[in-house]
């Protein structure tokens, strides 16, 4: 994992204020990312954007301290825990990089993806690297690493949302382009895809679309749509008109109807 040892050494959070023994007593209690969470929260350091770069920065240095004494479980659920409490993607593309490239765990599964992958072992580099999404879901070179193994076994759809969410978390657009608009043209969406990748607002996130259809319709969306939507969509009022139109909708949501028929809400026009 030389790459992410050299992406993490070219970045850095700045450097925090303050003493830093208090917060790393309480620390070394945690046993889950929930905790740590809760811990975030009760120092108030969550705010509408998520934690803040001072936040980060004090965290950072306590993982490090931890580390030093020792400690492995902790900081490595204290990063992922703060990778989770981001709002914008580019951030958490950014905390994912750097924490991630501390989190012992977290490059074991990523060595052993990138061993499988070399060995041209594709689906089982895909579950490696699948595995090791789980503990940082928007690390931008392992989404792009994700994507290629996808696009190597002939899953376009499921290719072209990674390759999406690689760009959205701060993947750089050379790293990707050329895959992307392959798998784009394999779907017959090239023009699409180009267009979508040079678009300055790009789109929302797999995740967040994810979220919402299961709101909606209480299940999971099939991988197509999320690609039409992503293709199609960038923001969310966007998503939510496309999908009320749907005709599974009505069925979905008799309750919801109702209230708008009560109510007579009626939507925008995006």
């Amino acid at each position: 994992m030389k790459l992410l040892d050299k992406i993490s050494r070219s970045m850095a959070f700045p450097s925090p204020n303050g003493p830093l023994d208090a917060h790393i007593s309480r620390l070394t209690r945690v046993r889950s990312i929930q905790e740590c969470i809760q811990f975030f929260e009760s120092q108030s350091w969550i705010a509408r954007e998520g934690l803040s770069e001072q936040a980060l920065s004090t965290l950072l240095a306590c993982c490090d301290d931890m580390r030093s004494r020792g400690l492995g479980l902790e900081p490595n659920l204290i990063g992922r825990a703060a990778a989770k409490c981001l709002m914008s993607p580019q951030r958490v593309g950014e905390a994912s990089l750097i924490f991630g490239a501390r989190d012992g765990d977290f490059l074991m599964l990523a060595a052993e993806a990138d061993e499988k992958r070399d060995h041209r072992d594709y689906s089982g580099a895909e579950h490696a690297y699948y595995r090791a999404l789980m503990l940082y879901p928007g690390h931008p070179t392992l989404l792009v690493q994700y994507a290629h193994m996808l696009k190597d076994q002939h899953k376009y759809p499921d290719a072209l949302v990674y390759y999406f969410d690689a760009a959205i978390h701060g993947a750089p657009l050379a790293d990707l382009r050329e895959h992307a608009l392959f798998v784009g043209s394999s779907v017959g969406r090239k023009n699409e895809t180009a267009a979508r990748l040079s678009d300055s607002h790009f789109c929302l996130s797999s995740s967040t679309l994810r979220t919402i259809y299961l709101l909606l319709f209480g299940q999971e969306p099939p991988v197509v749509l999320v690609m039409e939507l992503m293709l199609e969509t960038s923001r969310l009022e966007q998503v939510f008109a496309k999908l009320i139109i749907r005709s599974d909708f009505k069925s979905a949501n008799r309750d919801l109807l109702r209230v708008v028929a009560e109510t007579g809400w009626r939507p925008q026009r995006v």
